[in-house]
């Protein structure tokens, strides 16, 4: 289960980011909760962003320890 902490990470930062983009695209199509979506679509880009950041993060560390046992 560790050995896939960093592509899990990845991935629900993937897809937190694709969450993000898809309120800021609904945005026009909701006028009346317009504001709504785009504070959501810019929450879920920065928080999947961040997710995919501290996956990387943990690869890079996972990596460096891996080399270090060799």
């Amino acid at each position: 289960m560790v050995i896939l902490t960093d592509k899990f990470l990845v991935g629900i930062g993937s897809c937190l980011v694709a969450l993000g983009v898809a309120f800021l695209l609904a945005t026009p199509y909701m006028l009346d909760t317009r504001d709504p979506f785009v504070l959501g679509g810019f929450f879920w880009s920065i928080v999947g962003g961040t997710t995919i950041g501290f996956g990387w993060h943990a690869g890079d560390k996972k990596t460096k320890q891996l080399n270090t046992m060799r």
